[in-house]
């Protein structure tokens, strides 16, 4: 069963068999789902079938990850789509020690669940209108001498469209979810470290460093 990395900021309702226990039926359920051999599949390994599907949805890719907003209509996972948001896939790479990294704009943890397979964010983060920046996400890696504990180094490059260096009045903000894959180390204990908007002793606007951990996590 997936559980939380961020204790805190964790809002996104799981879906999962024992929420069902009693009543076959949810409203506003959500879930990130993986579009294998052309069914729904979630990382638990539930599938689902849509019965009905708002008309704005887009259609689904296979082999892409979305995260679903849907109502379950009964035992068998058959669902009513209200709303799909492309998830990203953002594979991480070996952290260097040498290595220089610029990307240190801050982002805003809206939800967060950690699986077998990934580690799931919904984000936010500051832009300017009109800007060309592409606001991209990237992630590294490292793991501890005994390999029971992975490292994940979380960056957003936001070329300074930030509250830290651009008046709050310019700026606006947009959301986006992100799947960090895990499996291939299948660790015991995931620590996430990213950049997020803080305040120093004068009440400025600053970035800061935070690592969170599963060991930590309520």
């Amino acid at each position: 069963m997936r559980k939380c990395l961020i204790a805190l900021v964790c809002g996104l309702l799981a879906v999962c068999a024992c929420h069902l226990e009693g009543s076959f039926t949810t409203q506003n359920s959500q879930d990130v789902v993986t579009i294998s051999g052309g069914k729904l599949v979630n990382d638990n390994g539930v599938v689902y079938t849509v019965s009905e599907k708002a008309a704005d949805t887009p259609e689904l890719e296979e082999g892409k990850r979305y995260l679903l907003i849907f109502n379950i209509l009964d035992k068998y996972y058959n669902i009513a789509v209200t709303s799909v948001v492309p998830v990203e896939i953002v594979t991480p790479t070996l952290a260097s020690e040498t290595e220089v990294i610029a990307a240190h704009d801050p982002v805003q943890v809206q939800f967060n669940w950690i699986g077998p397979q990934y580690l799931d964010l919904g984000l936010s983060h500051y832009y300017v209108e009109g800007s060309d920046c592409a606001h991209a996400i990237s992630a590294r890696y490292s793991l501890s001498d005994d390999k029971k504990t992975l490292n994940l180094f979380l960056y957003h490059d936001g070329n300074d469209e930030n509250p830290s260096a651009r008046k709050e009045e310019e700026l606006k903000q947009a959301g986006r979810v992100v799947s960090i894959p895990i499996n291939e180390w299948k660790p015991s204990v995931v620590t996430l470290t990213l950049d997020i908007l803080g305040k120093d002793d004068d009440g400025k606007n600053v970035v800061e460093r935070k690592t969170y951990s599963t060991a930590d996590a309520i």
